[in-house]
């Protein structure tokens, strides 16, 4: 009876742990705002926090940041849109290519057969050796080419070079490509749109002001401590009797806009009419900040 008693915990221990893990599958994760950590982004929770401007305009909070494909939005604004940016990586390399046999003497910077064999040797270099290694091999074999006169190193910069060719031109080159942020392809597109979503999330929730374009093409930011000193300013000019043109002015200013045409000045400020909740908003954060001292 002990037996059957043991066995039988056992397996709805078992069950329970099954049902566990079927309905956690990220449960080794770190969650934060509903949110885990090496999963897809969706919605964040409404954040009260940080301040945004989209052309000049104060959203209200609270603050949503959503992601629709691979675009992000804040309250269905859109402020990025990386779709554009997605682009394949050529495909490595595997055999080191062949040194070209038709390379003329007269051929120059622009020749399409010796800039396909460099980017070719280069990006099997690349994989197969470490990026000293590729710029040395890169420079020992273009000192080889028929159509180069002299190679140098760039004096300003190690992983560049200033070839010139028999015909009288010359050319900066650089043997590697230059440091750069990853890549966006399809493969890891979702993934590095979710990171950026709960970048702003995260830095909504730490008081950041945002001043983004209509179409996400552009982005201005600063952190909180500044925001005590801009934001009160933004307040005082919308309430000001200054000109429109000069009211445009300093906003745009304010905010790391593009300059506002004096045509477009009064739509600009009349569109941004001050919302009350920016100066009651602007006025809680300077009465905390009185309080903390």
């Amino acid at each position: 009876m002990k037996r059957e008693n043991a066995q039988l915990l056992f397996t709805q221990t078992l069950f329970v742990s099954l049902c566990f893990l079927s309905v956690n599958p990220c449960r080794g994760a770190v969650e934060k705002d509903g949110q885990m950590a090496d999963a897809a982004f969706t919605t964040s929770q409404p954040i009260s926090n940080g301040f945004v401007f989209v052309e000049g305009q104060y959203v209200e909070a609270p603050y949503v940041v959503s992601r629709k494909d691979l675009a992000i939005y804040i309250n269905d604004r859109l402020i990025a849109n990386y779709a554009p940016l997605v682009k394949e990586l050529p495909v490595p390399e595997k055999d080191r290519p062949v040194y070209p046999s038709n390379i003329s003497i007269n051929a120059g910077p622009n020749d399409e057969v010796v800039t396909k064999y460099f980017n070719r040797l280069q990006n099997y270099l690349l994989v197969t050796k470490t990026r000293g290694e590729t710029v040395d091999e890169m420079e020992k074999v273009m000192k080889t080419l028929p159509c180069i006169k002299e190679i140098r190193r760039d004096p300003g910069n190690s992983e560049c070079v200033i070839i010139t060719y028999l015909n009288g031109k010359t050319e900066n080159r650089g043997l590697v490509p230059p440091h750069r942020k990853p890549a966006i392809t399809p493969a890891n597109a979702v993934e590095y749109v979710s990171r950026d979503c709960r970048n702003y999330m995260n830095r909504l929730q730490d008081g950041v002001v945002y001043s983004f374009s209509a179409k996400g093409s552009r982005k201005h930011s600063f952190g909180a401590n500044i925001a005590k000193e801009v934001l009160p300013g933004v307040v005082k000019v919308l309430h000001s009797s200054l000109d429109d043109e000069t009211k445009a002015k300093q906003l745009s200013d304010m905010l790391g806009m593009a300059a506002i045409p004096k045509e477009q000045a009064s739509a600009f400020v009349n569109n941004i009419s001050p919302p009350k909740q920016l100066a009651e908003r602007v006025e809680t954060l300077l009465k905390g900040d009185k309080s903390n001292k």
